[in-house]
């Protein structure tokens, strides 16, 4: 509803006495200003009534219409304005004020604020769930989850599991190491032939440099603590995110002022927009309107402070710096729905109108602005600038610890959990990830036996004098040719010179690889001493390592024991904090790395390494009283530990949910008590059938049937696949 009148009037003249009016009008009389006025007020003849704010028409129609910047501020500040949004909040606000919009018609504006309201908080919580699943590290996390599984597991209840990291897992915690054999020697010692690590696919540990979906957990954390790029972009955008969610507030405050302050129309038929200069004042607002805006702003209020919510974490966990970007983006999108559909679902004619709406007027209660203005003006600006950077600072302190809680919980499992030197038994002591240690390092090390064609064994088991240091018990001799008083079995190469471990100095690459070479150093076996078949050997000890499935790589000599070794640093729940490894791992050397007696040598020749010449090597890993007992081989899960006691069993088996998994014996059947819940049957063939469909068989067995076929394959032999 609209009524033109003269473009000077006053705004809201209830606030003005007929004496301020006819001074302001001039020559227009006080008959004709209120026979224009539709809200009446203007029979008042009190005088010295003040005026309790002035208008942007005072500065216009002073005697003297020229201003300094500090007059005119001055004369502004006894009020504010604020700026009609064009967004469906005002189209419903417009809607209640129309008496000529229907039922209908209202409806369908409050109708498409609900949808966008709920558009909002799916889109917010599908975020969220995101966020919690598959980015942080909450107890919710996936990967949290998954890396606590593979803490937990390694532990085993007090005791070390036989079976750690497969490859996959090592490429996804750890990186991808891969090996280079040279079969010459290296300047500065006397061995024959040397091997050295690359991490790929950038050859350093340089995390910046890695492609964002070629990193691993650790390179990932490293580039969210350390990169320099990625804190000042995370800085910025939070920064910037902060302070349009305060000027979103700050501007839902000012529009809740203006319609409070807004005079209430008390009759439907009153007039409630006036023109001005080809623009539209709105004059007040009827009972209905005041009620569904406050609501509107009531509601954009809550929403930015979820969105608020949300979006922080989001940023927090997003570790790449376009992904900042995008998602801070992502996040406006989502304030803005409400403009978007507005511009989509809303008839020309009424958008027409809403774009030519005059700004809205408010004026400050406690009359601070007015009185203080210097003042006003510095804490406005401290306020919002200091409260933006206190909590951007405080974002990133929370993001800081949170990736490193992640790197020291991914670092753990890679240093502690790399596969053992045989899966036939149980060592009681941790190992890191082939290839971890070497490059971080720098490290070159000595080949491990080479056969007499020059090849080193791990890549051809089938030449004789391979086949000779497995029958021999000289599977970790290397003839003397490695210095173990001053450089051990792997040296840092440096312009031309060989640099013992013990002696490498860190702090170039940014503290966590520091950390990291630290623990690695402490972990470092100069002279390793083994017990392997009941005797102790010195100088010696295995520098290959066996991922299950039979893949074997070479390694340095890199172990620390268990008890008061590695235990003080591998806490039930959570490791301890890294800058404290360096400490705690001390106990390391000398770790005696202890082989189980008499069972080695006839399970290393099950798994297929040379010939098999002594079958009565392979006996049942486990001694116990049940018919389960014993080592079980399938193609497809691999190696199957089961411990039989009675009408209890323990299954260990890599592919398992849960492994080790608690089992119920009744005479020949075996149902485990976890998930899957399988169900097993040893039937008179020998064989364990499974319900999952897969058939196990005892690799003693196995072992029997192939020393009698006595054939002549190439390579490593698999018992389990023939």
């Amino acid at each position: 509803s609209l009524q033109r009148i003269a473009p000077n009037a006053p705004f809201w003249p209830p606030l003005l006495s007929s004496a301020q009016r006819a001074g302001r009008c001039g020559h227009r009389a006080e008959v004709g200003m209120r026979a224009l006025w539709p809200f009446g007020g203007g029979d008042t003849d009190d005088e010295d009534s003040s005026v309790a704010f002035k208008y942007p028409d005072a500065l216009s129609d002073a005697e003297d219409d020229q201003f300094g910047v500090a007059e005119a501020e001055q004369k502004l500040a006894q009020f504010s304005t604020i700026e009609v949004d064009q967004d469906l909040y005002t189209n419903l606000l417009m809607s209640m004020m129309s008496p000529t919009d229907n039922f209908a018609t209202k409806v369908f504006a409050v109708s498409l604020v609900i949808l966008v309201a709920c558009l909002q908080c799916v889109l917010s919580f599908a975020i969220l769930t995101h966020v919690q699943i598959a980015m942080s590290w909450t107890s919710q996390s996936v990967e949290s989850k998954a890396m606590h599984e593979l803490y937990e597991g390694l532990l085993h209840g007090g005791r070390l599991s036989y079976i750690r990291l497969e490859r996959a897992d090592v490429v996804s915690l750890c990186g991808d190491f891969q090996y280079d054999l040279e079969d010459k020697g290296l300047e500065g010692t006397n061995w024959t032939a040397y091997y050295e690590y690359t991490k790929v696919p950038v050859n350093n540990w340089h995390a910046w440099e890695i492609p964002p979906t070629d990193r691993s957990q650790l390179d990932i954390a490293r580039f969210v603590l350390e990169n320099e790029e990625y804190v000042c972009v995370y800085v910025i955008v939070t920064f910037m995110w902060i302070l349009s969610i305060m000027n979103n507030l700050r501007l839902a405050f000012q529009m809740m002022l203006a319609m409070t302050q807004m005079p209430t129309a008390k009759h439907h038929e009153e007039k409630t927009l006036r023109l001005d200069q080809d623009e539209y004042q709105i004059m007040s607002l009827n009972y209905t309107a005041k009620l569904f805006g406050l609501a509107c702003v009531l509601y954009r209020t809550f929403i930015t402070s979820v969105i608020t919510w949300v979006g922080c974490q989001f940023l927090m966990w997003t570790s790449t710096n376009i992904e900042l970007i995008l998602n801070a983006l992502a996040l406006t999108f989502i304030l803005e729905l409400d403009r978007i559909t507005y511009k989509a679902a809303i008839t020309a004619s009424r958008q027409n109108l809403i774009s030519r709406l005059r700004r809205l007027t408010w004026y400050d209660p406690t009359g601070i602005s007015r009185k203080y203005m210097n003042f006003s003006k510095l804490s406005m600006m401290f306020s919002v600038l200091g409260a933006s950077s206190l909590v951007t600072f405080g974002l990133r302190q929370i993001q800081y610890y949170a990736y490193m809680d992640m790197f020291t919980l991914a670092a753990s499992i890679c240093l502690f959990q790399g596969p053992t030197p045989g899966y036939w038994t149980q060592f009681r002591d941790t190992f890191p990830a082939p290839g971890l240690c070497e490059t971080v390092l720098g490290l070159k090390c000595e080949a491990p036996i080479v056969g007499e064609a020059g090849v080193p064994c791990v890549e051809n088991w089938n030449q004789k004098l391979c086949k000779f240091y497995v029958q021999t018990d000289s599977l970790f001799s290397t003839w003397s040719s490695i210095d173990w008083q001053n450089q051990g079995a792997c040296v840092a190469h440096i312009n031309g010179r060989p640099y013992p471990v013990r002696d490498l100095m860190f702090g170039q690459e940014g503290p966590t690889l520091q950390l990291l070479s630290q623990a690695c150093q402490k972990m470092w076996q100069r002279e390793p001493q083994i017990e392997f078949r009941n005797k102790a050997r010195d100088s010696t000890g295995p520098r290959l390592r066996v991922y299950p499935y039979q893949e074997f790589v070479p390694s340095g000599p890199f172990w620390c024991k268990y008890f008061e070794g590695s235990e003080k640093v591998i806490l039930p729940g959570r490791p301890l904090e890294i800058t404290k490894w360096a400490e705690q791992l001390e106990a390391c050397v000398p770790s005696t790395l202890a082989y189980s007696g008499g069972r080695g040598d006839g399970m290393l020749r099950g798994a297929g390494i040379g010939e098999m010449d002594d079958a009565a090597g392979a006996d049942n890993l486990t001694a116990s009283d049940g018919p389960f007992s014993g080592v079980w081989l399938n193609p497809k899960m691999g190696v199957v530990i089961i411990e039989n006691k009675g009408s209890s069993a323990v299954v260990t088996n890599s592919l398992l949910p849960w492994s080790p998994v608690p089992a119920k014996v009744t005479k020949k059947t075996l149902k485990f008590l976890k998930e899957p819940y399988y169900s097993c049957k040893l039937k008179d063939d020998g064989k364990i059938y499974m319900s999952n469909g897969e058939v196990l068989v005892n690799q003693k067995t196995e072992a029997d049937k192939m020393n009698q076929k006595k054939d002549n394959r190439n390579g490593p032999r698999f018992a389990w696949f023939r």
